[in-house]
């Protein structure tokens, strides 16, 4: 499988020395930035070529299945599809189902140091964080709507000054996490259960969460004012596009 990893001129896989001069082959355990480097995507794009093919999958058999996310591979067939993922056999991947990609893929975020606690890291930085979690905070829209509030917009001014692996990755999580929730009357996975594992994931609060997936993609909303003429008591419908997080991301499931 090798959608996404850079092949040469001629259309051939890039080879085992190829592979070192980026700076290896080992794709999990490694600060972003050296896993793209390692498993670099053809067109550009700074998300890990495997990591795309993951969603990919995902998205072509997976999107109606139910418990994706939720239901585990076993154990030690995540464990070799690991030793292939760090090894030049990468590219000879084959999922037997969308568990298996949804497995592998929450391992590599799993064991990425960005989000790892214990090693003092974050995918939003140490120095941005606090901001992140305190502007959701002051979010007043209700719980299972978008957004629509200044807040949204303050939060993508700080994404945009995340480094680029980092903006990027989360913008192809929580796209892909938005595009399940469509899917939640055939895969059981709404708001709540793709919030908790994001949560997890990426040790972020429920109120983050909630913003970076409903605020996903623009949206527009309808916002009721009323009209209090003594001719009548109407109500007038104003639409509002919402601030879209991760735009800049050209997501295609």
């Amino acid at each position: 499988m090798n959608l996404f990893s850079k092949k040469s001129k001629k259309g051939t896989t890039t080879t085992t020395n190829e592979l070192f001069k980026t700076g290896g082959i080992q794709l999990f355990k490694l600060p972003l930035v050296q896993a793209v480097k390692n498993n670099p995507s053809f067109d550009g794009v700074p998300v890990p070529a495997l990591i795309r093919e993951c969603l990919d999958y995902i998205a072509f058999y997976g999107l109606d299945l139910e418990g994706i996310f939720r239901v585990s591979s076993p154990k030690s067939r995540l464990d070799e599809l690991e030793l292939m993922a760090n090894s030049e056999k990468r590219d000879e991947i084959v999922f037997q189902d969308a568990h298996e990609a949804a497995g592998l893929l929450k391992r590599f975020l799993h064991h990425l140091p960005e989000n790892m606690a214990s090693l003092n890291q974050h995918i939003l930085t140490q120095q941005l964080k606090p901001r992140f979690e305190q502007i959701a905070s002051e979010c007043k829209c209700n719980y299972q709507n978008v957004c629509a509030c200044q807040c949204a917009l303050q939060l993508k001014k700080l994404l945009l000054q995340l480094p680029t692996e980092n903006y990027y990755l989360l913008g192809y999580i929580f796209r892909h996490a938005h595009l399940i929730i469509q899917h939640e009357s055939s895969n059981k996975m709404g708001l709540p259960a793709i919030g908790v594992l994001l949560h997890l994931m990426f040790n972020l609060s429920q109120p983050l969460v909630k913003t970076f997936l409903l605020n996903s993609i623009s949206t527009n909303v309808c916002e009721n004012n009323n009209n209090n003429s003594s001719e009548a008591n109407e109500q007038q419908q104003t639409f509002i596009t919402t601030t879209a997080l991760f735009d800049v991301v050209d997501f295609k499931p």
